[in-house]
């Protein structure tokens, strides 16, 4: 018996949140300090750490951009 998925050869959607994007940033620090990588593979690694990094600091900015609009709005409804 074969699954819609299957039929259509569609991917089932995922949600990565920020907190998701976060720790798989902390994860490729602790593993990268650990040794856990081979030095052939940190050039790879490196590159998608850096993107994922780029993400989370985009995201946080954002969030503070808003953060920083929305409490300067209050004070000028007060």
């Amino acid at each position: 018996m074969t699954t819609e998925n299957e039929q259509t050869n569609e991917m089932p959607k995922v949600d990565i949140t920020p907190n998701d994007l976060m720790v798989i940033r902390q994860v490729f620090d602790a593993s990268s300090q650990a040794g856990i990588f081979k030095a052939q593979d940190l050039t790879t690694v490196g590159f998608v750490y850096d993107k994922v990094h780029a993400i989370v600091e985009g995201i946080i900015a954002a969030a503070k951009a808003d953060e920083e609009s929305n409490s300067s709005e209050e004070s000028k409804e007060e």
